[in-house]
């Protein structure tokens, strides 16, 4: 089970989702073709930017008023890098 967790931001919705990479792999691996090569834990920063417009990572701190503060996730062994 993934214990780190991304900010991820809908650039077009302004949505901000905090996701593991096993969910961001599935977003950018779904719906492809049986040629598709598979994104995976080595690779996909760039598969986000790639192929999954509108979601960006972001790099820098927690949005104000976001449910969960690192504090209260590093409480469940929770780690987030932004």
């Amino acid at each position: 089970m993934d214990k780190i967790l991304y900010k991820i931001v809908n650039i077009e919705t302004h949505e901000i989702m905090l996701l593991t990479v096993s969910e961001i792999l599935e977003e950018i691996n779904r719906d492809r073709s049986d040629e598709w090569q598979d994104y995976d834990e080595s690779d996909w920063r760039e598969g986000l930017d790639e192929f999954c417009y509108p979601l960006r990572l972001i790099e820098k701190g927690l949005c104000q008023g976001h449910q969960h503060s690192p504090a209260s996730l590093a409480k469940k062994g929770i780690e987030v890098i932004a």
